[in-house]
């Protein structure tokens, strides 16, 4: 990804991790569609230290279909201003992802800002505070 402002025009499937790097800033503006990604295994973005993304514009990203992955890895600055956040819908404890994945002060530049926005983490269970937790936010 590079610096600037994206403006979405159309829904898109990701189909490798997306990473912002190299001391860019970026607007995302999810003009109303929808990100779902197409992996099993990586996050779908990669906010890396020195770097700032901003989401805007109401879009959603759309992780149900693959139970363990991730939306980022926010090691830069990011803000979220709105938007709709869906992870996994199934009731197995053990497939599960994150929101956000492995962000700690010990980078330098690591923020996490929501002003708004619905989070739908699929998976909970009364009583089970780690897994229900951890899939907002899993720090380290």
């Amino acid at each position: 990804m590079n610096g600037g402002r994206g403006i979405l025009l159309n829904d898109i499937e990701v189909t490798k991790m997306l990473v912002l790097t190299n001391n860019k800033e970026l607007t995302l503006d999810m003009n109303g569609k929808k990100l779902t990604i197409n992996d099993t295994k990586d996050q779908m973005m990669d906010i890396r230290s020195g770097n700032k993304l901003t989401i805007t514009g109401n879009g959603t990203f759309d992780l149900e279909d693959h139970k363990y992955v991730s939306l980022m890895y926010p090691r830069g600055e990011v803000i979220i201003e709105n938007g709709t956040f869906l992870r996994a819908t199934g009731t197995n404890k053990n497939e599960y992802g994150s929101f956000f994945v492995g962000i700690s002060s010990s980078s330098g530049t690591a923020k996490l800002t929501i002003y708004d926005g619905y989070f739908d983490g699929g998976y909970y269970v009364e009583g089970d505070e780690f897994n229900n937790s951890r899939t907002m936010l899993n720090g380290s």
